[in-house]
């Protein structure tokens, strides 16, 4: 009885260690690097602010957040409109309800996954999440946008005086 029980055992661990290592790899992956951004970021403030950049760098790549470090180290009047008006993450400034992810193309060193902003009252909006894989992690580099600059053309159009 002791052995059957103990073999039991052995496979249950075996099972949960197989199931552990699918969640790690799938978390790992381009399309769960952008759901789980995205996740958090509609969960969170929206604003686009050094604060809330700091609380998703773990996602983006170094470059894309020195881009955005240096767009927040230009002085900007208080009393006018920022340059940067809205979410460069989702491209808007009424803040989406929800997003889809759709097709991903994956090469070794690169992804870029499509995903669709969604409102209640107005047309979808779609966008590429660009990727770089660095040191074996995905991470995001860029959001493209059919119809507006994307995120780091936007960041380095920013006016310097």
């Amino acid at each position: 009885m002791r052995l059957l029980c103990y073999k039991t055992f052995r496979i249950v661990v075996i099972f949960i260690s197989l199931m552990s290592a699918g969640r790690a790899f799938a978390a790992s992956s381009p399309q769960a690097v952008v759901n789980e951004f995205y996740k958090y970021h509609f969960a969170h403030d929206m604003g686009f602010t050094p604060e809330s950049l700091k609380d998703r760098q773990s996602w983006l790549t170094p470059s894309l957040i020195l881009a955005c470090r240096t767009y927040f180290a230009i002085p900007q009047n208080p009393d006018e409109v920022p340059f940067i008006n809205g979410d460069p993450f989702t491209g808007t400034q009424e803040y989406p309800q929800r997003f889809s992810l759709g097709s991903a193309k994956v090469s070794k060193s690169e992804a870029r996954i499509e995903i669709t902003f969604h409102w209640q009252e107005t047309d979808p909006r779609k966008a590429t999440v660009v990727l770089k894989k660095l040191n074996g992690k995905w991470l995001i580099d860029d959001i493209e946008f059919a119809d507006q600059e994307s995120l780091r053309q936007l960041l380095a159009s920013v006016p310097k005086d």
